[in-house]
């Protein structure tokens, strides 16, 4: 990312700002992504220091000062810090598992609470969230995955569309930070 955020400095002397934008999409967004579901869950102090080069791609972006506050810019430019990215990950991961379009091997992942029991209930085509020992499993993708796409809007669950569903869930974290 280090070869990234030099790219977005040497851009940034001859394009324009939209120019830049895209520099950072190319050349930091994909190793931000890469994985994010996987890696994205782990402890704070191993995430600090990516969270410390996104930001400094951001100010880079927007021709900011070393030390100017990294809220505005983010909302300015429309990036996902990335907690919002790994949560963003998350509910499109979910999305795609409730429309049964991720790959079979993929849908075993989470189970719903009518395979445990066939009697209707209120949260019966909800996600089984199974019960864990430790803290470290609290953390893990299996269990904040469900936890998130509980707390969405019901309006957000049933978008037509990924794209749709992206839109709307982007629009709602940019908005909330």
């Amino acid at each position: 990312m280090a070869c990234g955020i030099y790219a977005i400095n040497s851009v940034n002397k001859y394009f324009a700002d939209h120019n830049t934008c895209t520099t950072c999409t190319t050349m930091v967004h994909p190793y931000l992504t890469y994985g994010l579901l996987l890696w994205g869950s782990t402890y704070k102090r191993h995430i600090n220091k990516i969270e410390i080069v996104q930001k400094r791609a951001i100010r880079s972006v927007a021709k900011a000062k070393y030390n100017e506050q990294i809220l505005q810019l983010f909302n300015s430019l429309s990036i996902l810090k990335l907690n919002d990215l790994v949560n963003f990950q998350m509910a499109l991961f979910m999305y795609k598992y409730n429309w049964d379009i991720l790959p079979l091997s993929l849908r075993q992942c989470f189970t719903r609470n009518d395979a445990f029991h066939h009697h209707n209930t209120r949260h019966s085509r909800d996600h089984h969230i199974a019960s864990r020992r430790s803290c470290f499993m609290s953390d893990c993708f299996i269990y904040q995955a469900p936890n998130l796409w509980s707390n969405l809007p019901n309006h957000f669950k049933q978008a037509y569309s990924s794209n749709v569903f992206k839109n709307q869930i982007k629009r709602l974290y940019i908005s909330t930070s």
